[in-house]
């Protein structure tokens, strides 16, 4: 009985994910903002710390466009240039999928009083 409980759970959970994959791949792509949360932040040169394999981790308090604030953790290849904004999209489950460097006028008017040029 076991058995056939966690066959049709797994089957269940192959369904969905093959559903999702199939009905919806641009929520799965990471620079894809569709199903993510974009939020908005600010680099600070004293915020990068080198992990053991070598990218960049930061840390950082981010902005959605209606201002709510939450803590983003990421890594990068490189370090970030003091100063640039970044955006960010954010999944509950992944976190930072995707990030890029945006200039100060492309930021939403409410998250420019945040932060200065």
């Amino acid at each position: 009985m076991k058995k056939i409980i966690l066959i049709a759970v797994l089957l269940f959970a192959a369904v969905v994910a093959f559903g999702v994959f199939i009905l919806a791949p641009e929520r799965i792509a990471p620079d894809n903002p569709e199903g993510k949360t974009i939020y908005y932040a600010q680099i600070n040169s004293n915020e990068a710390m080198k992990n053991k394999n070598g990218r960049y981790e930061y840390s950082l308090l981010a902005f959605d466009s209606q201002g709510s604030q939450k803590q983003l953790d990421f890594t990068t290849s490189n370090q970030l240039r003091e100063g640039a904004y970044l955006e960010l999209y954010s999944t509950r489950l992944r976190g930072v999928t995707y990030w890029h460097e945006i200039p100060y006028d492309s930021l939403p008017e409410n998250i420019r009083r945040t932060y200065k040029p």
